[in-house]
């Protein structure tokens, strides 16, 4: 008696613990009953299992069309009569990695809506905050992050933008750029050229709308003179490094006056010993 008892109790818990598991995964409480009585029962008509998971049938009718457009259950046509059948375990995967995706993106983001938050807890912007972001995606919130500039941006352009974020992307912030009409001066050296392939490409960049280059100021520098090997842009009282290479790409944000107006004066010597493009 004690055994059957003991059994009870583990299947009960393990039934728990698959529940948990889908929820957490995006399906409801109904929708995880429906999932595991189809992979317990085998196909089922929406009556049958509505007897067997207990929910009412015009709940039922929702919840499959849910789990069927989730890729969780599939319909199948018997001589007129439609069956619902749950996808063996392995279907879930679909949903794990993007609850991975999902919570790398969060982790990406965080560090800057942290420091979001911590300007409403303390009713005011730190003088100083430094914010650490990593991979691609944090390299894109970074470079978004200019548009929000409201002096000139000064840098180092260390490849062309697309080279980390993709075309889509670098095309709809060159384009954001031009509409808020910022203004940007750059040095560029060897690295930028290489990337680009030729001084014509790195000149007339396709991806760039008619207006870039009304609002955009570059210069080159050898790498003699100076090895461009980061991304480094400064706007606001923002300097910002970015670096992706040899697989290795992350970026920080450094929010401090004194040390952004310290840049900014070892830019403007950099900048009077570059030459303009096309010299």
């Amino acid at each position: 008696m004690t055994s059957y008892k003991s059994q009870q109790d583990k299947n009960q818990t393990n039934v728990v613990r698959v529940n948990k598991f889908l929820i957490k995964l995006g399906l409801d409480e109904d929708g995880a009953i429906v999932y595991t009585t189809l992979l317990s029962y085998g196909p089922l008509t929406v009556l049958n299992l509505s007897r067997k998971a207990n929910i009412p049938r015009t709940m039922v009718y929702r919840i499959v069309d849910e789990l069927v457009r989730k890729g969780l259950l599939e319909e199948i046509v018997d001589e007129n009569t439609k069956l619902y059948s749950s996808v063996e375990p392995d279907g879930l995967t679909p949903l794990v990695n993007q609850r991975l995706d999902e919570a790398k993106q969060l982790a990406n983001n965080f560090p800057q809506v942290k420091n979001l938050l911590l300007q409403q807890v303390h009713g005011k912007s730190p003088d100083t905050k430094v914010a650490f972001y990593k991979g691609k995606t944090g390299i894109k919130q970074m470079v978004y992050n200019v548009l929000s500039a409201k002096t000139e941006v000064v840098g180092y352009t260390f490849e062309v933008l697309e080279s980390i974020t993709g075309n889509v992307f670098a095309k709809r912030f060159y384009e954001e750029f031009v509409r808020k009409n910022l203004k940007m001066r750059d040095v560029y050296s060897d690295v930028y050229l290489k990337s680009a392939n030729s001084v014509n490409a790195a000149i007339n960049n396709p991806l760039t709308p008619e207006n870039w280059h009304r609002q955009v100021e570059s210069r080159y520098l050898p790498d003699k003179d100076l090895f461009v090997n980061v991304q480094m842009d400064i706007y606001n009282d923002v300097i910002s490094y970015y670096s992706w290479h040899e697989g290795e790409v992350f970026g920080v944000e450094i929010k401090n006056r004194k040390v952004a107006d310290f840049q900014r004066q070892i830019f403007e010597m950099v900048w009077e010993k570059a030459k303009p493009e096309g010299r």
